[in-house]
């Protein structure tokens, strides 16, 4: 895992200072100096690649200067929801092809809400909420029947390094939730 933690680590502005044998047989320490912005939610990132296998420590080495466009913070974009209502199967079925989501049929939804991520760097803007007009019995039936992929589940670590620059994440005591800092709906709350 060693190639893929070090990939990740260089990605994000880290510099790599120092490569030796750990403290146990088989294992390898790694030493960079990186930004401690890039390093909120990296130890989940490497626990994942690495199977649970990487340790993550940090030390306070110097102020320095940042420049912001400097890194990207993430490869993929995000979504965000376009209309208020209620996620639902029908909508999470069909933009399934456009990424993961983060909500599950029936949570509500609010403009400017990220529902997901997206398979490609752009973000993108959808309307989960729109539901299928139908009036026959079994296409309801066949609708609830669908499923999409698995929603994905995060921690307050998880989602703050996941977030962009231009998102802000919502804590309350039910839910976690991603909104565009634009959002009408973040400043009418």
């Amino acid at each position: 895992y060693q190639n893929d933690v070090m990939e990740e680590l260089l990605r994000v502005g880290g510099e790599l200072q120092n490569m030796g044998d750990g403290s146990m047989k088989g294992l390898t320490q790694l030493i960079f100096h990186i930004p401690t912005k890039m390093l909120i939610g990296m130890q989940g990132k490497l626990m994942q690649m690495s199977r649970g296998q990487a340790m993550l420590s940090a030390q306070f080495l110097r102020w320095g200067t940042y420049k912001s466009g400097q890194f990207k913070a993430r490869e993929q974009g995000s979504i965000s929801n376009s209309a208020d209502g209620e996620a639902n199967h029908f909508s999470l079925g069909k933009m399934g092809k456009f990424g993961g989501f983060f909500v599950e049929h029936g949570t509500p939804v609010y403009p400017g809400m990220v529902v997901g991520i997206s398979n490609k760097a752009e973000n993108i803007e959808v309307n989960i909420a729109k539901g299928k007009g139908s009036d026959n019995m079994r296409n309801k039936q066949k609708e609830t029947a669908e499923s999409g992929s698995p929603v994905i589940r995060m921690g307050i670590d998880e989602y703050l390094g996941w977030m962009d620059t231009d998102e802000k994440l919502e804590v309350t005591p039910g839910a976690l939730r991603l909104v565009k800092a634009n959002s009408k709906a973040l400043s009418a709350r």
